[in-house]
């Protein structure tokens, strides 16, 4: 009986210490808030970096333009919390040609759900379009809930 109980008592532990360990940051995570973009090649690289390493992102704020790029990250290894934003435009700074490469490019590193986000909401433009945390919510977990 004391074995049985012991046993319980561990096993309980053991589920507690993971469901915390899940829900607490890790100190390796990456934090994407406030990121008004830049660069698109710049962006391309850190979000390589970033797929490499493993690193959990946690989408804690607004990221706007080439910041979007790290939604190209796995979803399992990406989250969301209720003031993340996410902020698209067309590229712009080089000549026609070059900008409607680079938009290319960037939707092609987009999930599905975020371009058909983009699609119904008439494509990319000169305009920022934002897309809340209710729809993104919708593919990416909240962070609360690892």
């Amino acid at each position: 009986m004391r074995l049985l109980v012991a046993l319980a008592i561990a096993t309980a532990w053991v589920v507690c210490s993971a469901q915390t360990a899940r829900s607490n940051p890790s100190p390796d995570d990456f934090y994407v808030r406030d990121d008004r973009g830049g660069y698109v090649a710049l962006y391309a690289i850190k979000v390589k970096q970033l797929i490499r390493s493993d690193r959990q992102v946690r989408f804690v704020g607004r990221c706007d333009s080439a910041c979007t790029l790290y939604l190209a990250i796995p979803e399992t290894r990406a989250c969301v919390v209720e003031n993340a934003v996410f902020g698209f435009h067309l590229p712009h700074g080089g000549n026609p040609k070059a900008n409607e490469a680079v938009a290319q490019m960037m939707l092609s590193s987009y999930p599905n759900w975020v371009r058909d986000w983009i699609s119904d909401h008439g494509g990319l433009t000169q305009h920022l379009k934002s897309m809340g945390y209710d729809y993104a919510r919708q593919f990416l977990p909240d962070c609360r809930t690892l």
